[in-house]
């Protein structure tokens, strides 16, 4: 990966960890990002196959929707 981006990345994750002190949004998504693998192993069965789709927002979703209900009825 480029080193600026990487180097952007730390000091992202810094800012927030400063930030977290005192503002309740960085706290929670620091909380969040600790918790998510332990959560997903929690509650996913290992036997299953999962398709993980993201959309970051509604119309990305929308956009996304037909293939998810495509794949819905095609293994379901």
């Amino acid at each position: 990966m480029n080193p600026l981006y990487n180097a952007g990345i730390h000091l992202f994750r810094l800012g927030v960890k400063v930030a977290s002190g005192k503002n309740k949004k960085a706290d929670r998504m620091l909380a969040g990002q600790s918790e998510t693998f332990a959560r997903l192993n929690s509650e996913l069965d290992p036997g299953r196959r999962y398709i993980w789709m993201h959309a970051a927002s509604l119309g990305e979703f929308e956009q996304g929707r037909p293939l998810l209900e495509m794949i819905r009825r095609e293994r379901p």
